[in-house]
């Protein structure tokens, strides 16, 4: 009873007083004290997650965050997607890794990267077969991380797929954001097994530039031209998702007229699977991971 006084208190008064009513015609009813206290109790509970229910979503709708003001003779701007482009462990293609998905095919696999005999998990998400070469220049290449030739190939893909030339016209109206959590790590894991082994002066001069999440926005700005709004979300696993959810709110504010968006992430590599094993927040499930779907 203390938790139902609890939530008594939280409701505003006309809800109160619809309980009050409820109450008074289950008192009218013709059972036994007990029985009708029983019933009380029971019809009280229900109401409240009621009303609760009610309460909930009458603030969320108040609460709901306000766009910016139209300006005078303007309508609220729709947003649509025009283009996609997709690098997974599907596919290397939209159009792969759909097929992959309406199959029931699974992206889950042992790791081939590296041996992880010593690791409670054994598998990953790797993305097999990628040539960076197929979608930009090789020396470009080169002084990227992998997370970033990802969202080079997919923009690229994505920007056919909406037939958009970017040029002089319109690439300050064009920008980027895309999503991204843990930047070139395994870049970093090179560069530290490089420099235990030879010494910190081998080091690639790229490589401060090459692992900070945010590089690969500027490498897709870069590779295609585009000029206007730049910027990368970092919110771990829910970054790709958001970034697309901000871009739209870019475009409705009128601070782009497009948006290439998404999320990328190149972290297959054994850092990463010993700090989330350590962690345990890994399955451990290693066998026949393929049938996982």
């Amino acid at each position: 009873m203390i938790r139902i006084a609890e939530r008594l208190r939280r409701l505003p008064p006309e809800a109160r007083e619809r309980l009050r009513r409820a109450l008074e015609e289950l008192e009218k009813s013709e059972t036994s004290p007990q029985a009708r206290t029983i019933a009380a109790e029971r019809t009280l509970e229900e109401e409240l997650d009621k009303l609760m229910a009610e309460l909930w979503e009458r603030r969320g709708r108040e609460r709901q965050p306000e766009l910016a003001p139209l300006r005078r003779g303007e309508r609220r701007r729709r947003v649509v997607i025009t283009g996609m482009g997709a690098i997974t462990p599907l596919g290397l293609s939209v159009e792969e890794t759909w097929q992959g998905l309406i199959a029931g095919r699974s992206g889950i696999r042992r790791i081939t990267a590296f041996d992880p005999s010593d690791y409670p998990t054994q598998i990953f998400g790797e993305v097999r077969g990628f040539e960076p070469r197929h979608f930009m220049d090789f020396k470009k290449a080169r002084r990227m991380a992998r997370f970033s030739q990802f969202a080079v190939a997919a923009t690229k893909m994505a920007l056919e797929d909406a037939g958009l030339a970017i040029d002089q016209s319109n690439a300050e109206k064009v920008g980027v954001l895309l999503g991204n959590s843990v930047g070139g790590m395994d870049e970093t894991e090179r560069a530290c097994r490089l420099m235990f082994e030879r010494g910190g002066m081998r080091l690639s001069p790229f490589y401060i530039v090459m692992i900070a999440p945010n590089m690969a926005a500027f490498h897709v700005a870069h590779s295609f031209g585009i000029k206007g709004y730049n910027c990368t979300i970092s919110t771990a696993c829910a970054a790709g998702t958001q970034a697309i959810g901000e871009a739209a709110e870019v475009i409705r504010r009128g601070q782009a007229e497009v948006m290439v968006t998404g999320g990328t992430e190149g972290g297959a590599c054994e850092l990463a699977l010993a700090a989330f094993c350590v962690g345990r927040a890994y399955s451990t499930r290693n066998d026949e991971p393929e049938r996982a779907c």
